[in-house]
């Protein structure tokens, strides 16, 4: 994982861009809340994490099969410590954004999936930013991963980034997948012998 630094390449992106609606990109991201359909028909929302989300993301982490785990864009794992929760729920919605998915069971919001993406510093590069996704084994193959990734695109669109960069290791062909249903443009590098760089047109 490549974490978010200081620079003045974030100047090429304008997070203080007022909407349609009157607000900053960043305060229409932390407010951010949409309704989707899943394959099965079910409906969930995506949402803005928030920091109070720390036991959900404990409770996705707890749901990964290896094969999830080993397959995520970026770092993830089973049992998260309270640096790392901090890490991942606190984010500034600048930098690094982060989005949540859940489902109604029982009137109480279950979460099933996150996805973020953070803003790197790559010279000579458009503006950019490395995703990742990951979803619980039980609701894999509904569309959550699209539709996580979808909505992390147009936050980021929105910034002003241009490009996601992703590495996908050689034989995740789930994640690969993932990314040919969003619908957008994919360009696919061999950047090691077992990962594969793949950039992900947002303009």
């Amino acid at each position: 994982m490549r974490a978010a630094v200081t620079s003045q390449r974030y100047n090429l992106i304008d997070f203080e861009r007022i909407n349609q609606d009157g607000r900053s990109v960043i305060e229409a991201a932390k407010e951010y809340r949409a309704e989707e359909t899943l394959l099965d028909g079910r409906t969930i929302v995506i949402r803005a994490i928030r920091p109070q989300d720390r036991s959900s993301l404990l409770e996705i982490s707890r749901h990964l099969s290896e094969r999830s785990i080993h397959s995520r864009f970026l770092f993830f794992k089973k049992g998260l410590s309270d640096k790392e929760l901090a890490y991942f729920t606190e984010v500034d919605f600048k930098t690094h954004v982060a989005l949540l998915a859940a489902i109604e069971r029982d009137g109480k919001e279950v979460p099933i999936g996150v996805s973020r993406y953070i803003v790197i510093d790559a010279p000579g590069e458009p503006p950019c930013a490395e995703p990742a996704v990951v979803v619980e084994d039980d609701f894999q193959g509904l569309g959550v991963g699209t539709l996580l990734l979808r909505h992390l695109a147009k936050i980021a669109k929105d910034a002003g980034v241009l490009e996601f960069v992703a590495y996908v290791l050689s034989d995740n062909r789930e994640m690969m997948e993932l990314l040919e249903h969003t619908g957008l443009e994919l360009a696919r590098n061999i950047w090691a012998d077992d990962a594969s760089e793949v950039r992900i047109k947002l303009a």
